[in-house]
């Protein structure tokens, strides 16, 4: 799956560390090749993360060669994979294309001297670990690494975000509590908790799968008078879904995938408006499920349109343009079908509306170029 052409540049804040703990869901994360590079990438995320946390270590001459090879050490990561087929789950192909190609840049940044664009790029990406390892639920998590996570030179926010990425998601749902808990006060404040509400938000309804541990946080969240209005509704909007949800019947423990599927569709009432961020984290957390269970099933082409679906509606971190590599799945695996066709006519509106501003529309020659191409094999 060629996907370059369309990863565009993300903010700073989450740009690409995630490779050091992605690979706990993946199909063949069992393989020694797989584990080694894990190993090593938990090792390399730990010696970066006192450089992470000061702007003058990360720019010191004296750290340049350390730092280096421990970029070196995270690109290794995808090599340690299979080749991706249309035969295997397709979220840690699109998740180890954006890790090489961003991780690249950041590599060449740092090299350039631009240090303080590449540390950027690098602080708050444990996202991407976290954005994996919470698509598929496995018998084995991490081990229990907080001794380590507790003592880096890390903000409140940056040791939960690490313990989650590093599977510890009950450690880090623990932190993000007290985090909502605390000062309310003032914009760094209100950021703050929006973030760590973000984060446990990602635990309780794709991890743990918890309408009721959703509602019950969420509703403590609303009794504190001093939020601010835009998280406010942010997170009245989410109670409210997530009380819709908690009203639903339980589904039958032996679902069938298709079944799974049509949940996810029904959820994302494809064809219409998307929902909300509630909805959209449970629909891709059903997709992902279901194509780990039954990866070449009937329902993958149906599957990665839906995940493009979910992946264009949902606007923080964990979006990573992954709608992008989705619909492009969809069209090469379904070439000159209708499922292609519906798959290539949501990439173009998502990547024009991406080149759209105030100058009016300005998509780059390339990905008119890949477009048109990607038109072709749809037809």
């Amino acid at each position: 799956m060629t996907v370059t052409l369309f990863a565009r540049s993300l903010p700073c804040a989450f740009v690409l560390l995630g490779g050091a703990a992605l690979a706990a869901g993946a199909p063949d994360a069992g393989r020694p090749a797989v584990v080694s590079a894990m190993r090593a990438n938990f090792g390399a995320l730990m010696t970066l993360q006192p450089y992470l946390a000061s702007q003058a270590r990360f720019a010191d001459p004296g750290n340049a060669e350390e730092i280096a090879h421990q970029l070196v050490i995270l690109r290794q990561t995808r090599h340690a994979f299979r080749a991706p087929p249309r035969t295997e789950e397709p979220g840690v192909a699109a998740m180890m294309a954006l890790f090489d190609g961003y991780l690249s840049t950041a590599q060449d940044r740092f090299a350039k001297g631009a240090h303080e664009a590449a540390r950027h790029q690098l602080q708050t990406a444990t996202g991407f670990c976290l954005g994996c390892h919470t698509r598929v639920v496995v018998a084995k998590d991490y081990a229990d690494l907080q001794g380590q996570v507790s003592s880096l030179e890390l903000t409140p926010l940056e040791r939960a975000d690490l313990l989650a990425a590093t599977r510890q998601f009950r450690e880090a749902l623990a932190l993000y509590q007290e985090l909502l808990a605390g000062p309310a006060r003032g914009e760094l404040a209100q950021r703050l908790l929006a973030d760590a509400a973000k984060g446990a938000l990602r635990i309780t309804v794709v991890v743990h799968d918890d309408a009721q541990e959703t509602v019950a946080w969420l509703g403590e969240l609303t009794k504190r008078p001093e939020l601010g209005v835009a998280l406010r509704r942010d997170v009245e909007a989410w109670l409210k879904e997530a009380e819709a949800w908690r009203a639903e019947p339980a589904p039958a423990k032996d679902e069938p995938v298709a079944a799974t599927v049509a949940r996810a569709r029904a959820l994302l009432n494809a064809g219409g408006p998307l929902p909300g961020e509630v909805t959209l984290l449970r629909a891709g957390a059903l997709l992902h499920r279901a194509l780990a269970r039954e990866p070449t099933g009937k329902s993958r082409g149906e599957a990665l349109y839906l995940l493009g679906l979910s992946a264009s509606g949902t606007p923080d971190t964990f979006r990573y343009e992954l709608d992008q590599l989705y619909f492009e799945a969809c069209i090469r695996e379904n070439p000159h079908s209708e499922l292609a066709r519906r798959c290539h006519e949501r990439l173009e509106s998502n990547v024009t509306l991406a080149f759209t501003g105030s100058a009016g529309t300005s998509v780059p020659p390339e990905l008119s170029r890949k477009l048109a191409a990607l038109k072709a094999v749809a037809k």
